[in-house]
């Protein structure tokens, strides 16, 4: 099946090794945006044909991530579970320009963007989107251009603070943002901005919420707009207030910053909820701060599968470096009926673990699961196979030597040799048709 974006990408610059491993070198800044504005294009204009590629696909194990730089390791463990994983484009993200208003606002605020492309990030895109090419040929992975309806408008709106966005949210939602959000002083620097180690009257803030951001947050500054008269016309411009703000004043900025970035987050949050929705898929987020706003305050209830899928994404597979991807994907498509039988076992005993609240347990339990189906019945299979095949290769060589014999003389000793040799072929074939129902027969495959 594939997917439209890689129609576009197998036949671009884009993958090509060489021009990877040279961050692109070889083109000019210009030659290169064109590129992406290319695949922008061809990306937006193929965005209806890749959601109903999702669609079509009616698996209840299909996954949505919110992960945006998703981790190839996790894609490639996912795949001995789930039927298919929709993700994030990471190129399309690096195709959005930024409008001169927006460019214009930074510079006003001390910031400089760079006016070049990141070489090294698209290369290491690129790679990454290469290493997912069989899974996404396998028809697992699907990769949409979500990013495109987070992306900033291209004139800068003005918005009326009502109530300071105290009430831009519903008020369980807000207050559990405000309990977990970490608020950061920025002061102007010769350097740009800087952060304060403690909080100060200073006319910038960084606001992010502990569980949801690592790195990222909300840049907040506080600026007076002014009448300004120049060439006879009269222009609203905006100027930074000075250190130190008013305590008051001060205070309720940082409320309404507060209410805003908590407004920005919930609406991503949201946004991929209705993604997840409109695909008919399981939402997938490795934050527990996301996790506990939809199973605490919009009321998602757990099921055994979800459960099964979190117990099985969180398990660590010691056997996951041996598996080449190409190999899984193919078994996946070609042994449909084993990779069933494999997933149904995990589940089987993953749902067992949903009434174990100890993790110390929990993790003894899921080591010894995958030590079973990795170890212990794979190296079963191992011995059987191994040694029926041998007695299938002896039987065979008999069957050659008495035909040698019995063309000479006649008689029943063809047939006899015969029925003898064929009845050791049927065993054998009896035998792995039998082994194709274990559920460690997938892996084992697998691993092969």
């Amino acid at each position: 099946m594939g997917s439209v974006s890689y129609d576009f990408l197998a036949n671009s610059i884009l993958f090509d090794q060489k021009s990877i491993d040279n961050n692109f070198n070889d083109l000019s800044d210009d030659q290169l945006q064109l590129i992406l504005q290319e695949y922008r294009k061809h990306s937006l204009n193929n965005y209806n044909v890749s959601i109903e590629e999702i669609t079509k696909n009616k698996s209840s194990l299909k996954v949505f991530s919110e992960i945006e730089k998703m981790p190839f390791e996790l894609l490639k463990q996912s795949a001995l579970y789930f039927d298919q994983f929709v993700i994030y484009d990471p190129l399309f993200k690096i195709t959005h320009e930024k409008s001169k208003a927006s460019k214009a606002f930074a510079k006003f605020l001390g910031f400089d963007p760079p006016e070049s492309i990141d070489r090294e990030q698209l290369s290491q895109i690129a790679n990454h989107l290469k290493m997912i090419t069989p899974m996404v040929a396998g028809d697992f992975v699907k990769i949409i251009p979500l990013s495109y309806h987070l992306e900033p408008p291209k004139e800068i709106p003005i918005t009326l603070p009502v109530n300071y966005y105290a009430d831009s949210l519903p008020p369980e939602i807000i207050s559990y943002f405000r309990e977990r959000v970490k608020v950061t002083s920025t002061i102007e620097t010769e350097n740009g901005w800087d952060f304060l180690d403690h909080l100060d009257y200073t006319p910038g803030l960084f606001i992010n919420f502990k569980g949801l951001h690592t790195n990222g947050g909300y840049t907040y500054n506080y600026a007076y707009p002014e009448i300004a008269k120049i060439d006879d016309k009269y222009i609203t411009r905006l100027e930074i207030a000075k250190y130190p703000i008013n305590k008051e004043e001060w205070n309720i900025w940082v409320f309404q910053c507060i209410n805003s970035a908590a407004k920005s987050a919930y609406n991503k949050i949201n946004l991929e909820l209705m993604v997840a929705n409109d695909l008919n898929a399981t939402f997938l987020t490795d934050k527990d701060f996301i996790a506990n706003i939809i199973t605490e305050n919009l009321n998602a209830k757990e099921t055994v599968e979800t459960a099964s899928a979190s117990q099985f994404l969180n398990m660590e597979l010691p056997f996951m470096d041996r598996i080449d991807i190409s190999k899984l994907m193919e078994i996946r498509q070609f042994e449909a009926e084993t990779f069933t039988n494999f997933r149904i076992e995990l589940e089987r005993q993953c749902k067992e673990l949903r009434l174990v609240s100890d993790p110390y347990e929990i993790k003894l339990r899921q080591e010894n699961i995958i030590h079973d189906l990795g170890t212990v019945q794979v190296n079963k299979l191992n011995k059987k196979l191994t040694s029926l095949k041998n007695k299938g290769l002896l039987e065979a060589s008999i069957l050659f030597a008495s035909l040698s014999g019995s063309v000479q003389t006649g008689g029943w000793s063809i047939l006899t040799a015969a029925y003898a040799a064929l009845s050791g072929i049927k065993s054998y074939r009896d035998y792995k048709d039998s082994i194709r129902e274990n559920p460690a027969y997938f892996l084992w495959k697998v691993l092969k």
